[in-house]
């Protein structure tokens, strides 16, 4: 069966962040506007403080909005997904479970100095998961009532239910509690049900399991706990399966470290991936930060950005931006799907990347996902209204800013390719042993796994990693097993030895039958597929490199010559063929160092988080503006007191625009703040026809401004002056330029003369989304490399007009992201 891409749009968190703009028509407006985008449907997410409340929630209101949601979804054909939390993780239904049963809470072990072990309660924050008493009351609080409510939209109107269960054990601020940051789950009905599944007693054992020496009772100990843990998502998804609709969950899948390595390690708290995510019909992961591997946060390789006030961005990006070995989550989550025959695996993608975040910067992330197996994303995530503290949760939010210029280009490259690399089935895959149970047994760190799976992520190999029960579930589905460091126990391995499995050690790779395929220009990815009519695909992209690869890729007979940019996916073979050729250049006329520029919008300047702000006017500008949240804050300017000014909108949320009518006077200003301290997440603003020009000493002085994951900081001194603003721009950064907290868009103007027939523009370097019309013709967009745009022109002279969108951390986090046209390589024209 041929897939259609329809069938793969992206479906984001939609976050209810506010009890306003409700109602039916809101609600059409807004998933109409997402449709046009591009996207699929949208997740109806509760987002506290400005959302639903814990009382509101789940009341008449909740389930009114919810309808429109599922009213609109049905009319237009989107799919409407819910979160089962009230914000996340899920399990306590607001609150409503502890009210009903307070006895449900979790409980840990904890081993006191002389050796002994007791069993402790957890503060109240979601229940002990592993009662039957605490799933049933979520099921019957939660699931029941959306049925009772709005079960006639099940399955056509409402597609399903996702739960984002990240961390719902054990979290950053729980582990701050635990002695050694080692938490051990426990729970009222532990002890019976061990014995039940194991035939002995644990409790003599319990201070066997704080040795950690893969002891028989250690083993078993956490097995149970995963096996209970999971209880709570299999009775979601039975629950799910009866009533019509479709179940999704994701945990923390840290994928198998030990705790040396990763404190928070998933199989130390929740249980083997692979078991749980059999409990789901679509199995999901995560992926955030502004990095290829988005595990770190849970260890010490965790990266927090930073930037300082009219800084550079030399501290946003993390240095190992590149590195994948430790990261498996998306490659466990897509051997799950196939191993329990489900046909999407899902990841909740993006959040954390921050608001400097482009379209390229995603494209690397969900290449990297996509060749690990995902074909279903949740961008996170859409607002319903930009405003508050909600702008600042794990942005970027792509229904505002500059992320909003080229969206339906992205969100239909991204359905394309999650649509193209599930054409037809994998080519005879390898299986890569799962040792979870080798970790819990102490004979294996995990770290034979990461180290193998990074060496097959560059060999034309398809593989996925498997568990003792998938393996004897199928014996004669695999041809070679590989085995990361560790044994396999005799009698699995007669079995599957019997069924023609070859099996081998993780340095054994040169024995696997490889298909001939090679590339000389670098390490890539590769997906080998065979489709439905009988032939082949082979689906290769550049994950690893910040700089496009270029060489001859050789596969099946056939050579081609090709230039894969970073991020980008090419295909051979099947009806979804697409490659960049190699290309040379028919001549070339160089752009010129610097053009005319037409501002899109006024120049803006971010206040620092400071009450008084002085600049210096270089010569008389006109007036500035000051933009500032409406919440009653009073001003002086150079000690005379400024006026209310006029109601205006940032974003979503209310804001007044006062004219400033001195401050344009040559010379000195002083910006005094007379009322309380600014909130840190409404910024302040001077608008204006200027420049800006800022000195810094001492740049990461003191931390004003933290959320999610970025630190924001002031310099110890800076001076600022302003001039009038610039009518022209050099190649190069225009935050370099006299618009450092310039969020928007600028357009480029230049002159041609050209003989006539085919022309190429290519820009080798824009930040970010570029635009061209020609005569004021429009020619295309781009929102990654290769900036190229080509078309016919007749003789004669005629004018290029470039419009550049760039980040939104300029104006949103005050740093100096790059802007415009780049400097590395000049631009060019090619005639033809």
């Amino acid at each position: 069966m041929i897939l259609s891409s329809t069938d793969f749009k992206p479906v984001p968190f939609y976050f209810i962040n506010t009890r306003e703009g409700l109602s039916r028509s809101d609600i059409f407006s807004a998933m109409k506007n997402l449709q046009d985008d591009g996207f699929g449907g949208c997740m109806v997410f509760n987002k506290p403080p400005t959302g639903f409340s814990a009382e509101d929630y789940l009341g008449d209101e909740w389930f009114e909005m919810v309808g429109h949601f599922a009213e609109t979804g049905r009319k237009l054909d989107l799919r409407v997904w819910i979160n089962d939390g009230f914000d996340f993780p899920p399990g306590s239904a607001a609150g409503r479970i502890e009210k009903i049963n307070p006895s449900l809470r979790q409980q840990r072990l904890h081993q006191r100095s002389d050796g002994t072990v007791e069993v402790i309660d957890v503060k109240w924050g979601f229940p002990a998961f592993e009662e039957p008493e605490s799933s049933r009351l979520f099921i019957e609080l939660v699931y029941e009532e959306y049925h009772k409510r709005l079960g006639g939209f099940f399955g056509n109107g409402i597609t399903g239910f996702f739960s984002d269960a990240d961390c719902r054990r054990n979290n950053s601020f729980t582990i701050k509690d635990l002695p050694n940051g080692r938490y051990y789950p426990w729970s009222k009905n532990f002890a019976a049900e061990f014995e039940s599944e194991y035939g002995y007693d644990i409790k003599p054992n319990l201070s066997v399991i704080f040795n950690e020496d893969g002891s028989k009772a250690s083993r078993d100990y956490w097995r149970l706990v995963g096996n209970l843990y999971g209880r709570w998502f299999q009775n979601n998804h039975e629950w799910c399966k009866t009533h019509g609709v479709l179940y999704s969950f994701h945990t923390s899948d840290t994928g198998p470290f030990t705790r040396e390595n990763c404190l928070r390690s998933s199989i130390f708290s929740e249980g083997a991936f692979l078991h749980q995510a059999k409990f789901c019909d679509l199995p999901g992961t995560d992926h955030e930060l502004l990095a290829l591997d988005g595990g770190t946060h849970f260890d010490k390789r965790y990266y927090v950005p930073s930037a300082f006030w009219a800084g550079s961005d030399e501290r946003v990006r993390s240095p190992n931006f590149n590195i994948t070995k430790w990261d498996l989550r998306a490659k466990y989550t897509s051997s799950a799907a196939y191993l329990y025959g489900r046909d999407r695996a899902l990841c909740e993608a993006f959040a954390a990347t921050n608001w400097g975040a482009t379209h390229q910067d995603l494209r690397r992330i969900a290449t990297w996902q996509i060749m690990q197996g995902i074909n279903f994303f949740i961008p996170h995530a859409v607002h319903h209204r930009v405003h508050g503290k909600t702008k600042y949760f794990a942005p970027p939010e792509f229904s505002s800013g500059s992320l909003r210029h080229g969206l339906r280009q992205f969100n239909d490259w991204l359905s394309q390719m999650c649509c193209t690399t599930s054409q037809g089935t994998l080519t005879e895959p390898v299986a890569v042993f799962d040792p979870t149970e080798a970790v819990w047994a102490g004979h294996s760190d995990g770290a034979g796994l990461f180290e193998l799976c990074d060496r097959l992520n560059r060999m034309p190999v398809n593989y996925l990693i498997v568990d003792k029960a998938a393996l004897l579930q199928n014996p004669d589905r695999f041809k070679f097993i590989l085995l990361p460091g560790i044994q396999l126990e005799e009698k699995l391995q007669k079995i599957m030895t019997k069924n023609g499995c070859t099996i081998l050690d993780a340095n054994e790779t040169g024995r696997l039958p490889l298909p001939d395929i090679t590339f000389n220009g670098g390490n890539v990815h590769y997906s080998h597929r065979k489709l439905d009519d009988g032939t082949e695909m082979l689906v290769v992209a550049n994950v690893w490199s910040d700089t496009a690869l270029e060489g001859d890729l050789h596969w099946n007979e056939r050579t081609v010559s090709m230039r894969l940019e970073p991020g980008e996916i090419a295909v051979l073979g099947g009806p979804h063929e697409s490659f960049s050729p190699l290309k040379k250049s028919a001549g070339t006329i160089e752009l010129p160092d610097e053009m005319p520029v037409r501002w899109e919008s006024d120049n803006m300047l971010l206040l620092p988080r400071d009450n008084s702000f002085k600049w210096t006017n270089v010569t008389e500008l006109p007036a500035p503006g000051l933009l500032v949240p409406d919440t009653g804050l009073e001003f002086t300017l150079d000690d005379h007191p400024v006026g209310e000014g006029t109601p205006t909108l940032f974003f979503d949320q209310p804001y007044r625009e006062i004219l400033l009518s001195s401050g344009g006077e040559t010379g000195e200003h002083t910006l005094e703040l007379m009322s309380a301290d600014p909130s840190l997440e409404d910024p302040l603003y001077l608008t204006g026809d200027f420049d800006v020009h800022v000195d810094v000493e001492g740049g990461f002085s003191t931390k004003k401004f933290s959320y999610y994951n970025m630190d924001l900081y002031s310099p110890a001194s800076y001076d600022v002056t302003l001039s009038p603003r610039s009518k022209t721009l050099r190649l190069g950064s225009w935050a370099e330029q006299g618009a450092p907290f310039y969020s928007g868009a600028a357009t480029y103007l230049m002159d041609y003369e050209h003989k006539g027939g085919l022309v190429s523009l290519v820009l080798p370097e824009v930040h970010h989304v570029c635009s061209l019309r020609c005569d004021g013709v429009e020619i295309g967009q781009r929102i990654w490399a290769p900036y190229e745009f080509e078309w016919e022109l007749a003789a004669g002279r005629h004018q290029l007009e470039i419009t550049v969108h760039n980040s939104m951390a300029n104006a949103m986090e005050g740093y100096r992201a790059p802007s415009g046209i780049g400097a590395k390589c000049s631009a060019n024209l090619n005639e033809h």
